[in-house]
């Protein structure tokens, strides 16, 4: 497979500082935003802890090129508890969601001052012709495909829980006052459930996620618009970032696009909708020991806000 990629992010016209962070890992045809909360200092460093964390653990989680008996362990915990046809490529993006959030807990644990903070968490890994999306809070993942758009998530939101039960119109929403109120994030708690989703690509997909900066002023249907009418992808994203600034920027502003160039010679069906739960003492435990040994001795959180 081969996935073309192009990320942009802004700090919009209204915040002071960027507290979104991403990452591209092009060699495991994977990209990850997390958007921050808890204040502009800390809602910044817990979306750099959860980049960190998934730039360090998906090359450390290969069992079986691994030679460290820690993440054979584990993985061999993961897969009792996990349903069985979840292919390797989708656990080790939900374990490392889950261990981002471990570390990100941690963090508030040690350092009071924090507590509190947490962020969202959005990826998508492409593999064997299939895409698996895994998802907490209110960052989102939309497809084009066929010339029309799909949300792919449903938000981890107070607005979104009044939404589903009826309790409020979709029409009302521009008038809610806690738009900004998320019922799911990680860092906030010990453990936390993950929502993974998996389907096979066609040839031709595009793929979009993007923080709630992008969203919440450009609906699907001016995303799907802009994308018809750009050059490229990069085109794209760029033009997106333009019209949420346009909007008013009123939050900081990441997105990324991916589009799919070339799919494997293989025919594969495999499809997922669920909810991972929240991971058993025995588990957290030797994930905390896998914390411990990747980053004890590791330099000072960098100060950058997003990688490539």
């Amino acid at each position: 497979m081969k996935v073309e990629f192009s990320a942009k992010t802004d700090t919009g016209k209204v915040r002071k500082t960027n507290e979104d962070s991403f990452c591209i890992l092009q060699h495991a045809n994977t990209a990850y935003i997390c958007d921050g909360m808890g204040g502009h200092v800390a809602g910044a460093l817990a979306s750099r802890l959860g980049i960190e964390t998934i730039e360090q653990l998906l090359p450390a989680f290969q069992p079986k090129k691994s030679e460290n008996q820690l993440v054979k362990d584990l993985f061999i915990q993961i897969h009792q508890s996990y349903p069985p046809q979840l292919p390797a490529e989708a656990i080790r993006l939900v374990k490392a969601t889950q261990l981002a959030n471990l570390r990100i807990y941690n963090t508030t644990i040690e350092r009071p001052g924090l507590q509190g903070m947490g962020t969202t968490g959005i990826g998508i890994s492409f593999f064997n012709n299939l895409f698996s999306v895994v998802h907490v809070g209110d960052s989102r993942a939309y497809r084009i495909r066929n010339n029309k758009i799909t949300q792919l998530t449903s938000d981890h939101s107070w607005l979104n829980e009044l939404i589903q039960a009826g309790r409020i119109k979709p029409e009302n929403t521009k008038t809610f006052s806690h738009k900004n109120i998320i019922t799911r994030a990680l860092g906030v708690g010990l453990t936390i459930p993950v929502d993974l989703k998996i389907e096979p690509i066609h040839e031709n997909d595009i793929f979009l996620l993007s923080s709630d900066g992008l969203h919440d002023l450009v609906n699907s249907e001016t995303i799907l618009d802009i994308y018809r009418k750009a050059g490229s992808l990069d085109d794209w994203t760029t033009q997106l970032v333009s019209a949420a600034n346009s909007s008013g920027g009123k939050d900081n502003i990441t997105v990324v696009g991916a589009h799919v160039t070339e799919l494997d010679d293989i025919k594969n069906t495999l499809s997922f909708q669920g909810t991972i739960p929240t991971e058993e003492a025995e588990i957290i435990s030797l994930e905390a020991e896998l914390l411990e040994m990747l980053f004890k001795n590791e330099a000072p959180i960098s100060k950058k806000t997003n990688s490539l």
